[in-house]
């Protein structure tokens, strides 16, 4: 498996939302705003305007102001890893994870848990940090 499949390349999303999130040159919030008399939608901060142009529907415009807030949330991800096992059923082969696996923190982790002779491929999964909704 290459480095990228294993999250360590420049194909990695959380690494390069960090990387956009990292590189903002300001931090306060965007804003999408119409200009009704040229109908055109701009983003807007205190320190930065842009024009999105003519042919920017209000709601793409909303999604780009939304984008530092999307890049914050998901430079906050990590990987967790874990192993699929391929099993015969009377459907033919399905892969699962063992009932009895956990997720690993690493992909070196996950593939020292691997049973041998056993057909196994090492999946992941996106996490977000907990979020207290109860105090």
């Amino acid at each position: 498996m290459s480095k990228e499949e294993r999250g360590y390349g420049m194909n990695d999303i959380i690494n390069r939302a960090k990387r956009l999130f990292e590189n903002r040159y300001h931090d306060e919030p965007w804003l999408a705003l119409l200009d009704s008399s040229q109908e055109r939608f701009w983003i807007e901060t205190d320190n930065f305007t842009e024009v999105c142009g003519d042919f920017v529907s209000e709601d793409d415009t909303r999604l780009a102001a939304a984008a530092p807030e999307l890049a914050q949330a998901l430079a906050e991800e990590t990987w967790e890893y874990g192993v699929e096992y391929e099993y015969l059923t009377n459907r033919g082969s399905e892969w699962r994870l063992d009932p009895s696996a956990r997720w690993h923190k690493t992909y070196r982790d996950a593939e020292h848990s691997v049973r041998t002779s056993v057909q196994f491929r090492i999946v992941r999964r996106r996490v977000s940090p907990p979020e207290v909704i109860d105090v």
